[in-house]
């Protein structure tokens, strides 16, 4: 018998799910859906960062624009 709760992010069933989460207003996730969704961050957070498009200015460089000013 199919159990009104589901996952509401894969769709599956409660029977067809170790776990199933219960969140506000009605929505469910299953524990199949936590564990893609923890590799998916764990993934995200071991991606190098993007440096900066624009190179920073060395010491003298910084140096050399200020005293324009000063």
């Amino acid at each position: 018998m199919k159990s009104d709760k589901y996952c509401s992010f894969c769709g599956r069933d409660a029977s067809e799910v170790n776990r199933l989460i219960a969140g506000p207003n009605g929505i469910y996730i299953c524990d199949e859906c936590v564990e893609l969704f923890h590799d998916i961050l764990h993934d995200h957070q071991n991606e190098p960062q993007k440096a900066s498009q624009r190179a920073l200015p060395n010491p003298i460089e910084i140096k050399n624009e200020l005293d324009k000013y000063v």
